[in-house]
């Protein structure tokens, strides 16, 4: 029976299709396994006798759909693994609830991005400012009032440039983002 890995750090063991040649690749990190290893091992299956291939000093891709993928960048993306430094990827992959952050608490994204201020607190006012279908959502935006929850970072980008262009006039009143942060005063 398969044993999930310590948290300090996520293995991922490849082999080539002659199974003749096996490289454990150790993926900075942690693991994240809030939905369970059966529901990682499902998801990891489709790419089983996939080409990995050595991409530089400890750095390795998976040839998916004829093109390399970075592992870390893929595993991270996919949302099963939590890098040490929260790049964007990761950020967006736990507040879209991708892979194994799809299970996890509304305060875990928080408590893996806070600093200095209690992730209780921040996940209060981010749930008060932002709050869609019981979880804070960054792709949000406040306009007059009414709010516009969008799903991807792009969409509420490419929004919030029409509504700076519709407004116009040297104006821009509208709150943006988890903590609903005004527009003209975050410049």
């Amino acid at each position: 029976m398969l044993q999930p890995l310590p948290r300090s750090s996520a293995r991922h063991v490849s082999w080539s299709k002659r199974a003749e040649k096996r490289t454990i690749v150790e993926l900075p990190g942690e693991p994240v396994y809030d939905c369970g290893l059966k529901l990682f091992l499902s998801w990891a299956s489709r790419v089983a006798g996939q080409r990995v291939q050595s991409t530089g000093e400890s750095s390795y891709a998976i040839v998916l759909s004829g093109s390399p993928v970075d592992f870390v960048t893929w595993f991270v993306c996919a949302g099963w693994l939590r890098p040490a430094v929260l790049t964007d990827d990761a950020q967006t992959s736990m507040t879209e609830r991708r892979g194994g952050w799809a299970c996890a608490s509304a305060q875990a994204p928080f408590d893996a991005m806070h600093t200095s201020v209690d992730p209780r607190i921040l996940a209060g006012i981010a749930l008060n400012e932002s709050a869609y279908k019981g979880r804070a959502w960054p792709w949000t935006l406040n306009v007059a009032g009414r709010g516009f929850f969008f799903q991807t970072r792009s969409d509420a980008a490419y929004r919030a440039i029409r509504y700076l262009n519709l407004i116009g006039h040297g104006r821009s009143d509208f709150d943006v983002g988890l903590m609903q942060i005004n527009w003209a005063l975050s410049r």
